[in-house]
């Protein structure tokens, strides 16, 4: 697996340079990575299938980029680890990398910011009316459809036919309409938002500001992250609360072998639990 790790910080004024290389070949020693100084600063190697990690400050300003080839994590766990251990040393140091794996190391560290909630008596009566030969994508589309239908009829005769309805009517204002990503799952998703739900305290979500503080980060969070649990499709991390969200999925289906196929009301508390903490109300 290949992954870039960015990082950048400014360097305390009560720590020196020297006093944050000490510490640096403390802990690659520990753990048998070699390192080398150049005229600029240090530099440490993990392997010869990666790039050089580069700790070269200027003015006490650490930025950098460093590409790693592994067949596991625990290389990139371990780059996280020196990362974690020279943070407090950095008045701001800031590190992220192309899939995300830094903001689920991260999310590991900590207890769960998202609690499943359970669902209300209405809730539970309008998941539980649902056909138990279905499946749970099949399910969240139908509630999808209910919720956005603006025909009279609500039932269709063909089950695809509730998946088509929504590929063709992804509302063009939202931020991903192109049917191609994801066979359409996140513009289904995103327009279930957008014409069925409010965002925080500031009104329905086809009606308000698109540039609102946090709402188009917790639009592309939420469809992504449920185009990942529910739909099975995997394209990374997106943020640091994608990563809650995978971590309560591992921790409140996963690790309890739930099947949600067979779980109808697990599915749905889950989905509206990620729904309240992005701030969306259905």
């Amino acid at each position: 697996m290949s992954n870039t790790i960015f990082y950048n910080g400014n360097l305390k004024k009560k720590h020196s340079v020297d006093e944050l290389y000490e510490i640096i070949i403390e802990y690659i020693e520990s753990i048998s990575w070699t390192y080398n100084f150049c005229e600029e600063g240090l530099i440490v190697d993990f392997n010869d299938k990666s790039e050089k990690l580069c700790f070269l400050l200027k003015e006490n300003r650490l930025s950098g980029f460093c590409k790693n080839l592994s067949t596991k994590d625990e290389l990139f766990y371990q780059i996280f680890d020196l990362f974690l251990k020279i943070k407090p040393m950095f008045s701001k140091l800031d590190v992220s990398d192309d899939i995300g794996l830094w903001n689920d190391y991260i999310a590991s560290k900590k207890p769960c910011e998202i609690i499943m909630r359970p669902l209300t008596v209405e809730e539970k009566e309008y998941v539980e009316n649902f056909d138990k030969d279905l499946s749970c994508e099949q399910v969240l589309y139908r509630i999808i459809y209910n919720d956005i239908n603006k025909n009279d009829n609500k039932a269709m005769a063909y089950e695809y036919l509730y998946y088509q309805y929504l590929l063709d009517n992804i509302n063009p204002n939202v931020y991903n309409s192109d049917p191609e990503v994801y066979d359409g799952i996140i513009g289904i998703l995103e327009t279930w938002i957008y014409e069925s739900m409010e965002y925080k305290n500031y009104g329905k979500v086809c009606e308000i500001d698109k540039n609102i503080k946090g709402l188009k980060n917790a639009l592309l969070t939420f469809q992504f992250a449920i185009a990942e649990t529910v739909f099975g499709y995997w394209g990374g991390t997106f943020d640091s609360k994608h990563s809650q969200i995978r971590k309560l999925y591992k921790e409140e289906i996963e690790s309890k072998k739930v099947s949600m196929d067979q779980d109808f009301e697990t599915m749905y508390r889950f989905v509206l639990s990620v729904l309240d903490y992005l701030g969306f109300k259905r």
